[in-house]
């Protein structure tokens, strides 16, 4: 059964991507250029951690440039970064998809995925919430205002969000993921408060991971990150899910 309301980050220090990269003499566009250098930063950030298991990927940013978000790839000190906003409105969400087609990245993180799955690796595979997702496509001071201002707005866009998200990571499930996590650091209650933090629970992460869990291969659990668990998750204490930090 999970544990629910962890609070916090198991491990507050830095993720080791940054450092490992630099470390490894590898641009950021080198790492993106093809599966194997993805495998490569995988393999070399696990080993820096002291895991028994690879995380990819390596930001919160894929899932939203996949959506037509611009992305920054990162320089010497940071990954990957939301860059000038591609929308003024979650209306504007409501007309974008995600596409395999739209970025290299995505579909090459799925790719290094299934390689290193056959190369003996587990992979957990990190699939972003709503508020990282938007983070990348807007100023979330807009999208704030249209929390207040239009419930039913958000409750449309986190929805629009969820249709998008699923297949991505039942995709990961199938090119071999051990684990896939559900991940939305800005969520978190103490940055975002209850109300959001109870609406992103039950508009998103809860019917997402009841969605996902039955068609899940055999053998690939559902991870969710203690800063996204809050109370109104306690339906998912008998599903297919475990609620741990994957950094710690």
């Amino acid at each position: 059964m999970p544990k629910f309301l962890l609070k916090s980050c198991q491990n507050p220090d830095s993720d080791r991507v940054a450092e490992v990269r630099a470390a490894l003499g590898m641009g950021w566009e080198e790492v993106y250029a093809s599966p194997e250098g993805i495998c490569t930063l995988a393999r070399a950030v696990r080993d820096a951690r002291g895991q028994a298991f690879c995380l990819l990927p390596f930001c919160h940013t894929v899932e939203a440039e996949a959506m037509g978000a611009r992305v920054n790839l990162g320089d010497e000190v940071s990954v990957a970064r939301a860059g000038e906003p591609a929308c003024s409105s979650l209306r504007d969400v409501l007309g974008m998809e995600l596409s395999l087609d739209r970025t290299e990245r995505l579909p090459r993180m799925l790719q290094a995925t299934s390689k290193l799955a056959q190369s003996g690796e587990k992979v957990m595979y990190s699939v972003s919430g709503p508020l990282s997702i938007l983070s990348c496509l807007m100023d979330l001071s807009a999208v704030f205002r249209e929390w207040r201002r239009e419930p039913e707005l958000v409750r449309e866009a986190l929805a629009h969000l969820r249709e998008q998200v699923a297949p991505y990571a039942l995709a990961a499930a199938r090119a071999g993921a051990a684990s896939v996590e559900v991940a939305d650091p800005p969520a978190a209650v103490s940055i975002v408060g209850p109300r959001v933090a109870a609406d992103v629970a039950t508009l998103f992460t809860t019917p997402l991971i009841e969605e996902l869990g039955p068609r899940m291969p055999a053998g690939t659990e559902v991870v969710l990150c203690p800063l996204a668990a809050t109370e109104e998750m306690r339906s998912l204490e008998c599903a297919n899910v475990r609620v741990r930090c994957p950094k710690a």
